[in-house]
């Protein structure tokens, strides 16, 4: 339509003249009339007053039931206004209405794009290969993009999707409670590198319970390499039952499983053994936090906005050492393997 504001201004002065009109009708009227006379024809003004604001409101329901479009609303409720002078008492509520709606009936020119063909094609490249998000806010002149994007056959209500669960990814996997579990990891795997030397320095028998009398004796008397041995044990425990709450603070049930994991009274050979064993365990973790899957609508196809490093497929040392690579439907560890990676 051609301007609604400018006509609901221009209606807005014929009403605003017709007020006036009869405010100096109704001061004239009232000024020749007794006061018991001029009482009652105010009282009758009323009545019609409330008269004619109810025609309005039966007028304008009717508009706004019947009207399909914006513009055919607009277009009744100013027929309406043009007709009784005004909106019987709703004149205010109506106004800030109707010029919201002629304001979004007037369409701002699109600015015209400077981009060339190949521009365009280059960005919807972009966003089919994942290196421009699928997001219009990223770029400009969206139809041409889209219709550049829909010509290629790219769905991009599917990579809108795959974009937001990259981004809910992203931030689970750098929440403050994943950063100190990779911590938690990482010190534990070092800290038990030097608890294997401490195991191999210190001597101790076959028999648990001779062990702890003796590791006790040792470390009453001030035997340095005893009490470096248990301050490390302890330390690796806590930061093992971290380890072991996904990086949460560690439960007293996650304390006593690592303890019973590395029991400090057990012969040097037992003590190394359990050592390796975590050692493994630590790096299932990392390979399970390094090869996490970000899902999306290509399902196992994957997600093209997934970081590298979320690779199903990525390498990782075999427990075993070598390149043993265990066989679906064998046994793996007391349980029956479902489904093979690539491993070094």
């Amino acid at each position: 339509m051609s301007d609604p504001v400018g006509g609901l201004v221009q209606l807005w002065n014929r009403q605003k003249q017709n007020e006036v009109m009869q405010n100096n009708l109704q001061k004239q009227a009232d000024s020749s009339v007794p006061g018991g006379l001029q009482a009652m024809t105010g009282q009758f003004a009323n009545l019609i007053n409330l008269k004619k604001q109810g025609q309005i409101k039966q007028e304008l329901a009717s508009v706004f039931q019947n009207a399909k479009t914006p513009e055919e609303e607009l277009k009744g409720i100013m027929a309406v206004g043009a007709k009784y002078g005004g909106f019987g008492g709703m004149d205010k509520q109506i106004q800030t209405y109707i010029s919201t709606l002629g304001k979004s009936l007037i369409k701002p020119a699109s600015a015209a794009s400077n981009a060339s063909p190949d521009e365009i094609k280059t960005t919807a490249d972009g966003i089919i290969n994942g290196n421009i998000p699928p997001d219009r806010k990223y770029y400009r002149d969206t139809l041409r993009v889209d219709a550049e994007l829909a010509k290629q056959g790219f769905s991009m209500a599917a990579a809108n999707s795959e974009w937001k669960a990259t981004q809910r990814f992203l931030s689970s996997m750098n929440s403050e409670k994943q950063v100190r579990l990779r911590q938690a990891i990482s010190s534990t795997t070092e800290a038990l590198d030097g608890l294997s030397q401490l195991n191999n320095e210190l001597s101790r028998s076959e028999l648990a319970p001779l062990n702890k009398a003796q590791l006790a004796i040792r470390a009453n008397m001030g035997d340095p390499l005893a009490v470096k041995y248990l301050g490390q044990i302890n330390i690796i425990r806590d930061e093992l039952a971290q380890v072991f709450m996904g990086g949460n603070s560690p439960t007293d049930k996650a304390l006593d499983l690592a303890r019973e994991t590395l029991d400090k009274n057990w012969s040097p050979k037992q003590l190394q053994a359990a050592i390796d064993n975590v050692k493994t365990n630590l790096k299932y973790r990392v390979n399970a936090i390094n090869t996490a899957d970000v899902q999306g609508t290509g399902g196992q196809a994957g997600n093209r906005y997934a970081p590298a490093n979320a690779n199903p497929d990525s390498e990782m040392p075999h427990p075993l050492g070598g390149n043993q690579t265990p066989q679906i439907g064998s046994l793996f560890n007391g349980q029956k393997v479902l489904k093979v990676r690539r491993i070094k």
